[in-house]
């Protein structure tokens, strides 16, 4: 039968949980593949291997001091989830895992996380589905929490000084 690849993109509110649940051997049957590329500031600041519990609090505290305060939970992080064909299980899973989230890394310049999986099994005992989840986030963590700052006042009529 004749399957088709697809991509999904989904925003993720717990990007810590995720990302281990997806690259972590115990809680996977099917773990063929892990990859994770940290930002070098980051690892030059912060222990790398904090980097995913600490950019959801950077990102926690970016919504609160922004506009959207009060509306909504703050989104951590974004996911894509793309759809293999069946020929890529005979491919190294680790090294076609390796390119395409070094090539993400450097063509968007954000930190990703990436594992490659396989979740059904068919009659015959063979398995399908092969996908990759791929958890990057749009804002970038240096290992510094910004503190919001005032530059600007209001005298008594309300004019800007």
């Amino acid at each position: 039968m004749q399957r088709h690849s697809y991509v999904r993109v989904r925003k993720l509110h717990d990007v810590s949980g995720f990302v281990d649940y997806v690259s972590n051997e115990s809680r996977q049957e099917h773990l063929l593949s892990s990859v994770e590329i940290i930002d070098p500031l980051f690892a030059k600041v912060r222990d790398p291997k904090s980097y995913w519990s600490e950019l959801a609090k950077y990102n926690h505290f970016a919504h609160e001091i922004s506009m959207l305060k009060g509306q909504g939970r703050a989104i951590e992080a974004r996911e894509i989830v793309i759809a293999f064909p069946e020929e890529f299980y005979y491919l190294d899973h680790d090294t076609l895992n390796k390119t395409f989230a070094q090539w993400f890394h450097e063509k968007y310049g954000v930190s990703v996380s990436s594992a490659i999986h396989l979740s059904e099994m068919d009659e015959d005992g063979t398995f399908r589905n092969m996908h990759m989840h791929l958890v990057f986030s749009e804002r970038q963590h240096n290992g510094i929490i910004p503190l919001a700052e005032r530059n600007w006042w209001r005298d008594l009529d309300g004019k800007r000084i």
